[in-house]
């Protein structure tokens, strides 16, 4: 049996980063919003830590940092 903790958690917003300057867009928007962040980079994280009711940037589409 598999147990899905994290099923019901969802962002507020999820922001796809194909560069750093979208990320600190992203990194701005959820301080100035008083939001959680989360990060992730294409899968996901058994801890959770890839999962906010916040703002999730998701830097997957980035091909060079």
């Amino acid at each position: 049996m598999v147990l899905a903790r994290f099923r019901d958690v969802r962002p507020q917003v999820a922001a796809a980063c194909a560069s750093a300057g979208e990320v600190a867009e992203a990194i701005a928007l959820a301080r100035g919003s008083g939001l959680g962040l989360a990060v992730r980079s294409g899968g996901h994280c058994f801890a959770g830590r890839s999962s906010t009711t916040g703002v999730l940037i998701d830097v997957g589409p980035m091909r060079t940092v």
